[in-house]
């Protein structure tokens, strides 16, 4: 499909790097088991280059804000951590990753219905 969206029968154990461990794992049942007959639904993935983009403009705030905080103070740690957590989840998504995002669910109701949860 793209860059940012890979589909289940494209991604298998050795895409890990590329999609995450489950989302890998997803896709090898996808490709193994389906052709024997097993019931596996199709879906896709957001890839790490996806979740790069999404944060390259935090990237330098990001590094700043764990800059100089050691693993003795926990507390400075878990409250530098829910920093990081609130700018990343409060990230805007770029416009070409909503499009594949958009264009691949469409598939999915396609593939389904439009109710395809």
């Amino acid at each position: 499909m793209g860059r940012y969206v890979k589909w289940f029968d494209e991604v298998g154990i050795d895409d890990v790097a590329t999609v995450g461990g489950k989302n890998a794992s997803l896709g090898e049942m996808y490709r193994e088991l389906r052709p024997l007959g097993v019931p596996i639904p199709n879906g896709f993935a957001t890839t790490a280059e996806a979740f790069y983009l999404t944060i390259a403009e935090l990237r330098d705030e990001l590094t700043q804000l764990m800059e100089g905080v050691g693993e003795v103070d926990v507390t400075e740690l878990a409250r530098r951590g829910r920093k990081a957590r609130e700018l990343v989840y409060s990230a805007s998504l770029p416009a070409e990753l909503v499009e594949e995002v958009t264009q691949a669910f469409r598939r999915l109701q396609d593939e389904y219905t439009e109710d395809v949860s």
